[in-house]
């Protein structure tokens, strides 16, 4: 029996978090035991004691020379957490939560995994991987590639491992969608490096083009600064606002994706996001940027349209493609379900993690 302790630096549910979920999920439970910590309370923690975790509170501090008070503090709490979890290895979800209890876990010589989700800068790594785990691993191969070189110089011991994302095909599956007017969506926080604004910008064009379409944006400001009353503003200024239905935070959104005709990913950076494999396994026609860990999912005009990111016309080309013409949509759509459940399955997704903490 091992005892894993899921440490991030969010309550909510983001793209990490659903992950970490999985694991919590669908690792057996004769084989382990699963801890999350977190600063806060939120959809995830609930959803984690659902799956049969235990949760401790943490404070979400960091060491440094500067606040030795402060450090000694944030040492003090998480020894008294380990000691009282007795974890046998440590799953982190963000260089910040690793930064925060590597001083405490090296002390009482417990490995840690860093799961990388998310593109950093070597000044941020020499920073956050003082004390280097033990290994890291990559949610695509092209983020690892990205990081070989910064990570050599930073902890050159680490090992680096690809695990792509995985998704339930049985909890995310296909239904029968038939709409009047087309619906067209995008699921994502409201980051602005998701692309709501060529999101709004295609809409804008496809109404232009005299294409009558509903557009829906599925997701809210978890991550940062408000922005969905900046979006509402601008989808009136594109005098698209009676077309477009902002639905914020989402506790499922299985619903909503499922009445969507396609799904848009307008992303400027990303890893290898869950809500495209969401989204192929609900047999959706998928409009995406074709950056970082995106094409490792979607083979262009096979599983999906890849475009260029930052542009709106591209989007609205191709999405206007797949409303025109619904063989096309059909055999993307198609195209897309077989790829996700031959590739990117839960059931592969937990065996994988299954070894990685097995073989330290």
């Amino acid at each position: 029996m091992k005892k894993i302790l899921f440490v991030h630096s969010v309550g909510e549910l983001g793209g990490a978090e659903r992950m970490s979920l999985s694991l919590m999920e669908h690792l057996s439970k004769d084989d382990f035991t699963c801890v999350v910590t977190t600063p806060e309370s939120g959809e995830f923690v609930e959803k984690s004691k659902n799956a049969g975790a235990i949760h401790f509170l943490h404070t979400a501090t960091q060491p440094s020379l500067s606040t030795p008070i402060r450090t000694i503090k944030n040492a003090l709490q998480w020894r008294h957490i380990l000691f009282k979890v007795k974890p046998d290895i440590i799953h982190t979800a963000d260089l910040l939560s690793t930064r925060s209890i590597s001083g405490a876990a090296k002390s009482l010589n417990i490995p840690v995994i860093f799961h990388a989700h998310f593109p950093f800068s070597e000044d941020f790594a020499n920073w956050a991987l003082r004390k280097a785990p033990a290994k890291v691993v990559f949610c695509s191969q092209d983020l690892l590639n990205s990081h070989k070189a910064i990570l050599a110089k930073c902890c050159p011991v680490t090992e680096l491992k690809v695990i792509h994302n995985g998704v339930d095909t049985n909890k995310f599956s296909p239904s029968t969608v038939n709409n009047s007017v087309p619906k067209i969506g995008i699921v994502a926080n409201l980051q602005e490096r998701k692309g709501h604004k060529e999101f709004l910008e295609m809409a804008a064009m496809i109404k232009d083009a005299g294409v009558q379409a509903e557009f829906h944006i599925i997701g809210g400001d978890i991550m940062q600064g408000p922005r969905e009353l900046l979006l509402k503003d601008m989808s009136s200024k594109l005098n698209i606002s009676e077309l477009v239905t902002f639905h914020g935070q989402v506790a499922d959104v299985r619903l909503l994706v499922n009445s969507l005709d396609v799904l848009v990913c307008a992303s400027y950076e990303e890893a290898f996001p869950v809500s495209i494999l969401e989204a192929m396994a609900m047999k959706k026609a998928i409009v995406s940027t074709k950056v970082n860990g995106i094409p490792e999912a979607i083979v262009h005009s096979s599983s999906g349209m890849l475009v260029n990111p930052y542009s709106s016309s591209e989007l609205c080309e191709n999405v206007l493609k797949l409303l025109s013409n619904s063989q096309l949509k059909e055999k993307i759509a198609s195209n897309a379900l077989i790829r996700v459940k031959e590739n990117f399955s839960v059931e592969a997704f937990v065996a994988e993690w299954v070894l990685c903490y097995h073989h330290l």
